[in-house]
């Protein structure tokens, strides 16, 4: 399986981690002695699924250590056009059915295993999208001073993972819903509105449930989706704050000892 790593973000006077980047891309900001895109290269690298590699953001040739046939592409005007041009880069000699992982480039707590145990998990399921999501109590007992944000449902508190797996097929065509969910992707409620009152009420009045969440949202993006409860707190620990990244790199560097 194909994956495509989304590196290019530069933090921006008044961004939190500007100090820290100092204008440089974020994905190349050094943690625990590589930088951030490195240790997600490396959980590709281990991966028992991996093919080609699409970078999209950085030079073509930044210092990276892949194993996999690597492709650089420049970042366009929004994410979801990242996404499609890699798709389409990716799909020219590729099955229908044909299925990549999407990962970002500030996870660098995420594994080899990580991995694998999505792509075994969604090679059972027929679909479209596979969206991990982790439990607020696994978040927590593994990075409690964390400070994400969840969302409330009916029978779960969870936020969204920072890896997926989608059929490749998906990213032609405009999809001007999906621009707008990605704008809004550190907003639920925002999301929420926009997949449309029903689903605002029953999240807000807290009556929804995660799969009549998935039904629904499937059906609004015409797509088949799967929202998969993850139990590693590390797919969904990205690095948007100087507190996450003192937690991680600090991880990452007991780990090495």
């Amino acid at each position: 399986m194909d994956a495509i790593i989304t590196a290019g973000g530069v933090p921006e006077i008044g961004d939190p981690l500007y100090e820290y980047t100092q204008g440089q891309p974020k994905a190349l900001l050094q943690i625990a002695g590589k930088p951030l895109i490195q240790w997600v290269l490396n959980a590709v690298n281990g991966c028992s699924y991996s093919d080609r590699v699409v970078i999209i953001g950085l030079p073509k040739h930044t210092p990276l250590e892949s194993h996999h046939e690597t492709i650089f592409i420049e970042s366009c005007s929004d994410m979801l056009s990242n996404i499609q041009t890699a798709a389409h880069a990716l799909n020219r000699t590729q099955e229908p059915d044909a299925r990549a992982f999407i990962l970002a480039s500030d996870v660098p707590g995420i594994t080899s295993e990580m991995l694998n145990w999505l792509f075994s998990l969604s090679a059972n399921l027929d679909g479209d999208v596979f969206y991990p999501v982790i439990e607020k109590k696994t978040m927590d007992d593994r990075f409690p001073a964390a400070n994400r944000t969840f969302i409330e449902l009916a029978d779960c508190h969870v936020c969204g993972g920072d890896v997926s797996i989608f059929r490749l097929a998906i990213a032609s065509g405009e999809r001007p819903i999906w621009k707008r969910l990605i704008e809004a992707r550190k907003n639920p409620i925002k999301q929420a509105r926009l997949m449309g009152l029903g689903i605002l009420i029953a999240l807000l009045t807290k009556k929804l449930t995660l799969k009549v969440a998935e039904q629904k949202i499937s059906r609004r993006l015409r797509v088949k989706g799967h929202v998969l409860l993850c139990p590693y707190a590390e797919m969904g620990m990205d690095i948007d704050k100087p507190h996450q990244f003192e937690i991680l790199d600090a991880g990452l560097n007991a780990k090495k000892q």
